[in-house]
């Protein structure tokens, strides 16, 4: 099997999961813990994830959506996991189309970026603050 950019954002789609169903079992009171700078909590990083894999899914494919709220209860960050997944969903068929320079526009300014560039960003976001959310919860 080649290595693909496929296969690694189908695996960021399953660890987003079951991170998600984890979150969803920790208390409730959990989702206030920080790491570091005390805004920066456990349901804003959540919260930004989700937002990030919808901004990717916009510069990609065009379609915007709305974020959920941040999570204040176990439902909404439910709810939050399952967005997150259907944004992470609709970036895969990105994977198989030509690489190509993209031209894109992002608060008011315009910019160029490639398909791969931001498949590999969409990726790295997603790992990158499931890491601080498990410093948050240790």
């Amino acid at each position: 099997m080649p290595i693909s950019i496929e296969s690694s954002l189908q695996h960021v789609a399953w660890a987003e999961k079951q991170f998600f169903v984890q979150l969803a079992e920790v208390p409730v009171n959990l989702y206030a813990a920080t790491y570091g700078n005390p805004e920066w909590n456990v349901a804003q990083i959540a919260t930004h994830i989700a937002h990030g894999a919808a901004r990717y899914e916009y510069h990609l494919t065009g379609v915007e959506h709305e974020t959920p709220p941040v999570p204040q209860t176990r439902e909404e960050m439910i709810a939050l996991g399952h967005f997150l997944a259907a944004r992470t969903a609709a970036l895969l068929p990105q994977t198989r189309l030509d690489d190509e320079l993209l031209q894109l526009v992002s608060h008011g300014l315009a910019f160029e970026e490639w398909r791969s560039t931001l498949l590999v960003q969409a990726i790295h976001h997603s790992v990158e603050h499931r890491a601080q959310l498990a410093s948050a919860l240790d």
